[in-house]
């Protein structure tokens, strides 16, 4: 009995850091509704045709995918179905919590999957801090995009994945398998997550075991095999999917200038996700407790993307003529989110600031 005390210990504490992460978490969601109120009836950018999906299937008990929509969907639908009847029948407002809601539960993911990772709990909750505070996630969270779900359900299944594979864990490998069939009904793209975690397995055991790999692949897979059956069989291939996803992709990878774009893309990526995590240098290099040698490499890593970053920006500028912000349709120079429609949005910066 004494033996176990210190894991008792350790247990408490592993749950009241939790508990402490998911409660300042949630207070800064309160001041965001405070501050922003999520009860208005209106779309935003595309979600209009999410939010008919989810009005047919509350009017008629049939899923039916919008034409408009290139992605799977499905799980979104249901969630915001649920919330819409908890709120009395289906409205934006409904669905705007719905997202809300998720947009915390993700936040709470990235904590949990940072611990997974071996980080101390200030350092995971400093990780969910920076991306509840992201302009771009808060902005998103007040729609019914599915960016906040798929990223949600991406992140829920790669914590168990992670905790599955180092402590050799079958009940976690399931877990993940069932939330990265989640992702898969939300976006295409969350079939990759049974790959990399399976690449991840072999990897780590340096031989090929069948059963995990079972485990972490049999249910996406045979998501998959249903959602194809019954999307070409049964409900049809939806237009925004045959045009806007699949056609559209393979006709742009086909081009010569793919592979110029990839990397330009992987590039404009990979700026705005050191300009959004710059926040956590600047928390380890004013924290006392932070290991020299880990801030002066973290200092070197960010020296060295600033300074690409700024090559980068400078050759857009001369030779293409185009500054920051690239992300036209989220962030730009009126601030977050679209411009408006009669072009009278006011711009919140300056060029020069870009």
């Amino acid at each position: 009995m004494v033996a176990q005390e210190p894991q008792v210990a350790d247990r408490r504490r592993v749950i009241r850091d939790y508990a402490l992460a998911a409660l300042t978490l949630a207070a800064i969601y309160v001041v965001y509704v405070l501050a922003v109120s999520p009860r208005h009836e209106f779309p935003l950018m595309d979600d209009w045709a999410y939010a008919q999906t989810v009005r047919h299937l509350l009017d008629t008990g049939q899923l039916r995918i919008s034409e408009w929509a290139s992605t799977t969907l499905i799980f979104q639908v249901y969630w915001g179905a649920l919330f819409a009847r908890l709120f009395g029948g289906f409205s934006f407002t409904a669905l705007r919590w719905s997202a809300l809601v998720f947009s915390y539960i993700t936040s709470l993911a990235l904590y949990a999957l940072l611990r997974q990772l071996n980080l101390g709990a200030p350092a995971a909750w400093l990780g969910g801090l920076t991306l509840v505070v992201n302009p771009i996630f808060v902005y998103l969270s007040y729609t019914f995009m599915s960016d906040v779900f798929y990223m949600g359900l991406m992140l829920l299944s790669l914590t168990f994945y992670v905790r599955g594979i180092r402590r050799n864990a079958a009940w976690a490998l399931l877990v993940g398998s069932a939330l990265a069939a989640g992702a898969y009904l939300e976006r295409q793209l969350g079939i990759l997550l049974p790959i990399a975690a399976a690449i991840v397995l072999v990897w780590c055991d340096r031989r090929i075991r069948l059963k995990p790999l079972l485990l972490i692949g049999l249910i996406p897979l045979l998501a998959v095999a249903v959602h194809s059956f019954w999307l070409v069989y049964i409900h049809g291939v939806p237009w925004g999917m045959q045009v806007g996803g699949m056609t559209l992709s393979l006709r742009q990878l086909l081009q010569p200038t793919a592979p110029l774009l990839i990397v330009v893309k992987v590039w404009f990526g990979t700026m705005y996700l050191g300009l959004f995590t710059l926040p956590v240098l600047v928390a380890q290099a004013a924290s006392r407790t932070c290991p020299r040698g880990r801030l002066i490499r973290l200092s070197k890593f960010y020296g060295v993307w600033l300074t690409l970053l700024g090559v980068f920006v400078v050759v857009l500028t001369v030779f293409v003529g185009r500054p920051m912000p690239f992300l036209k349709d989220v962030l730009n120079h009126e601030g977050i989110g679209m411009g408006a429609l009669n072009g009278n949005k006011l711009p919140v910066s300056p060029d020069w600031v870009w």
